[in-house]
């Protein structure tokens, strides 16, 4: 059986993940004894809950556990929970998972695992409740916590509570009996309340907060996307340009926003800079309703293509953009010098000089053969005409 269950656990543990974020306050408990485990990520998680806490026996059967979980931050966490008498077997499974959190702007995805030894006993077995807490001083500076002895035998108890003081330091506790501790604390952080019997231990977490000095921040001033716009009634540059000419003109932008904005900065696009000028890259402000002009030129002087980009504009909390479309054509002078450097006259190909030449031989047959046709109906008709001579009638003599 042991074996079975090693081999599951190495099947679960084959998995991406540097390591266990749970440990356990111990490795061996009795039946009737609380399991304190802390949980602790190296990257912090969506949110955990008692959804992500499983139990499962050594046959990997999941069990039914009531399970506590107590946040003490995004990356630490305490499960508790404790070991009811349905769990008869000798090898458990602690799982935590699956859980999801951000590592190098990719979501992953991991689940750990802690294994849980239940050994034979009934003398010493106590249980606590809660095996975490929180306490916030805003509402009171203290907190309860509940033991009880599941064992046969009394247990004699030790408590001490770092910076802090319990209702008992010491305190006999009988078989079946019940003890509430009451720790007042006085000063903010995490704290650790010990409670020790016979060769056992635990170590209980206190997180102290105080949300009466809790400061929000104020939050940062956002400004709506058009806190800066252009102003020009045109929507995008958008000119024809020939080879050495000039063009320029003016954009203007206001400040729509109901405070000064800072730092702006003016930039080109990908390749307009190679044909576009601006008179003014940055300002160190901009006053509400104030508007701003830059001057923009456009230099043909070496173009030979089209330019399509926009001029950026970014200041605080705000990015805005104005097309800008540069389309090239050439000059009528150079559009004639080449015509006239091209112009050659035109040559004749092989198969054009072969098909001149069928037609010309084409013409020739068809009118020797209008001769020749002519010449046989002349022949004809004159052979005709002297077989047709008057011959007289033969009469018949009567008698």
């Amino acid at each position: 059986m042991k074996k079975i269950f090693l081999i599951l656990g190495l099947f679960l543990f084959l998995i991406p993940f540097a390591s266990s974020a749970i440990e356990l306050n111990r490795n061996n408990y009795i039946i009737g004894e609380t399991v304190v485990a802390k949980l602790t990520f190296e990257y912090a998680p969506n949110e955990i809950s008692t959804e992500h806490i499983n139990i499962y026996d050594e046959y990997g059967k999941k069990v039914s556990v009531p399970y506590y979980v107590v946040k003490f931050s995004d990356s630490l966490y305490y499960v508790y929970f404790t070991i009811p008498q349905s769990l008869s077997h000798n090898y458990y499974q602690l799982a935590v998972g699956p859980y999801f959190y951000g590592l190098g702007g990719v979501l992953q995805k991991n689940t750990d695992y802690a294994d849980i030894n239940i050994i034979k006993g009934r003398d010493l077995i106590l249980s606590i409740d809660p095996g975490a807490a929180v306490i916030d001083l805003a509402k009171q500076d203290y907190f309860y916590l509940n033991l009880k002895n599941n064992g046969n035998n009394g247990i004699d108890l030790s408590l001490k509570l770092v910076d802090g003081t319990l209702n008992y330091n010491n305190y006999k506790i009988q078989s079946g009996d019940s003890l509430k501790i009451k720790g007042t604390v006085d000063s903010i952080g995490e704290k650790t309340m010990q409670v020790v019997y016979g060769s056992s231990e635990y170590l209980i977490p206190v997180l102290v907060i105080d949300t009466r000095n809790i400061v929000e921040k104020e939050a940062p001033e956002v400004k709506p996307i058009n806190a800066i716009k252009f102003t020009n009634v045109e929507n995008s540059v958008n000119v024809i340009i020939e080879k050495g000419d000039i063009m320029t003109g003016s954009l203007r932008f206001v400040n729509t926003w109901t405070s000064n904005i800072s730092n702006i900065k003016l930039s080109l696009s990908d390749d307009l800079s190679e044909v576009v000028r601006l008179s003014a890259t940055s300002f160190s402000s901009i006053m509400p309703n104030e508007v701003k002009t830059v001057t923009i030129t456009v230099d043909g002087s070496n173009i030979l293509k089209d330019y399509t980009g926009e001029v950026r504009l970014t200041a605080d909390g705000v990015s805005v953009s104005y097309p800008v479309y540069i389309h090239y054509q050439e000059s009528a002078v150079q559009e004639q010098q080449e015509v006239i450097s091209t112009e050659e006259p035109p040559v004749a190909t092989t198969s054009e000089e072969q098909e001149k030449e069928k037609q010309i031989e084409m013409k020739t047959g068809v009118f020797f053969a209008i001769i020749v046709i002519m010449f046989v109906i002349f022949i004809i008709v004159i052979i005709l005409m002297k077989s047709r001579k008057y011959k007289p009638k033969d009469f018949i003599l009567s008698r």
